[in-house]
C-alpha cells in the first residue's frame, strides 16, 4: 500500500478546488495567478512542496477555498516562513506603505482608502455620542 504524502494531500486538495473554482486547465489557473503551469502541475503531483508565496498567488482564484484553509492543510510546514509582528500602521498617514492594501485581490486607491478613513472617522463620532 502507498503511503500518501502531505504535498500528495496538497495537491490532491489543489486540483479539486482548482477544477470545482472554474479552471480546468492548470495553464488557466496559471494565467491568472502567475504561477507557471508546470509549478502547478509538481503540486498537483505531489512532486514539489508548495511554497507560502505560491499558495498566496493562487488562494485568490480558487473560490471553493480561502489562503487560511490551505496554510492550515500544509500546517507546520509554514511555521518558519510565516512571521507576524504585531505593529500598529496608521492608515491616514501621507507616507508610503511598506505594504499594498486590497480588497477582494484589488488594489485599494488613494481616493477609497480616504474615503474609508472618512467614514471610519464618522463611525466612531457617532458611537461616542
Amino acid at each position: 500500500m502507498k503511503e500518501v504524502t502531505l504535498v500528495e494531500n496538497f495537491g490532491e486538495f489543489l486540483k479539486k478546488h482548482r477544477i470545482a473554482s472554474g479552471y480546468k486547465s492548470q495553464r488557466r489557473l496559471a494565467e491568472k495567478s502567475n504561477v507557471s503551469s508546470a509549478t502547478i502541475s509538481r503540486i498537483e503531483s505531489g512532486k514539489q512542496r508548495p511554497e507560502l508565496r505560491t499558495i498566496q498567488a493562487i488562494a485568490p482564484f480558487l473560490r471553493t477555498t480561502s489562503i487560511e484553509k490551505m496554510v492550515m492543510l500544509f500546517g507546520e510546514s509554514f511555521e518558519k516562513e510565516i512571521v507576524i509582528e504585531k505593529e500598529t500602521i496608521d492608515l491616514a498617514r501621507k507616507e508610503p506603505y511598506p505594504f499594498e492594501l486590497a480588497i477582494d485581490g484589488k488594489p485599494i486607491t488613494d481616493r477609497e482608502l480616504t474615503i474609508a478613513i472618512e467614514l471610519i472617522r464618522t463611525l466612531r463620532t457617532t458611537e461616542h455620542t
